[in-house]
């Protein structure tokens, strides 16, 4: 009874502050009253006041102590369309995940994607979230549909869609595809080379790429003397070799030195 008449109080005193708003707000979240913390907040936007990242945050965390999943999972979409910051983005997108799987609503969520990406111009963006709904739906079929689709409409930048394809062939553990995808970056990008061969190395010894173990340590030599051959050091050599060792491939290993 006192926290409630005191916070009521302090509601006579607003004004425009912003920080006073959200005080109070986390008061009426803290006496177990997520829908007064939302009231207050709503009033504030209301008023010509704009929220804040943090402040929508704290808003989607109201929302969903109140039991509004929906109104939770609408504002962190509204977040991730708006944001260009990237650990906010990434913050937003597990939340749009998390929230989707939790009361089933992903496949709703994957017809909203699919209408939205095909019904304007592509997005990137929406493509890599779409990509990610379907690979945690373990749905494998539809997101290769979808890559392709993709690759088909995108009219932009090749090194920027290939390196957006690998993202999406490793969220979906295709590994084969997403070696391809790197081999053709490891040729067309030769600014970025030595990196994408790092990327192909590190794929071939940790996932299964090829059918057999010929074909593997085949590739792995191969692509370890490609990657050798922009930089002709001693420590090229020792890395060569700590490679081809995890690889299992001893006495290629030891030749390398």
């Amino acid at each position: 009874g006192n926290a409630r008449e005191q916070l009521l109080q302090l509601e006579q005193y607003l004004g425009d502050s912003e920080n006073l708003y959200v005080r109070i707000a986390d008061g009426w979240e803290q006496l177990g009253r997520p829908d007064e913390a939302i009231r207050l907040i709503e009033e504030m936007q209301a008023s010509g006041v704009t929220l804040s990242y943090d402040d929508k945050i704290k808003l989607a965390s109201f929302y969903e102590a109140a039991g509004r999943p929906q109104a939770a999972y609408d504002l962190f979409y509204e977040i991730w369309l708006a944001e260009t910051n990237l650990p906010r983005l990434k913050f937003a997108e597990r939340q749009i995940l998390r929230l989707a799987f939790r009361d089933e609503q992903a496949d709703a969520a994957i017809v909203r994607f699919e209408n939205e990406l095909w019904g304007g111009e592509p997005s990137a963006k929406k493509f890599e979230l779409l990509v990610l709904f379907y690979a945690r739906n373990r749905d494998v079929a539809s997101a290769q549909a979808t890559i392709d689709k993709y690759v088909e409409a995108y009219g932009g930048d090749e090194i920027s869609l290939l390196n957006q394809l690998g993202r999406s062939y490793r969220l979906l553990e295709l590994y084969p595809e997403f070696h391809e995808t790197y081999v053709q970056l490891a040729e067309r990008d030769a600014e970025n080379r030595s990196r994408h061969i790092q990327t192909i190395l590190l794929n071939l010894l940790r996932n299964e790429v090829f059918e057999t173990d010929e074909e593997r340590a085949e590739q792995i030599l191969m692509w370890l003397s490609r990657l050798e051959q922009g930089s002709e050091s001693e420590g090229a050599s020792i890395r060569t070799a700590g490679i081809l060792e995890r690889a299992g491939l001893v006495d290629e290993a030891i030749a390398s030195y």
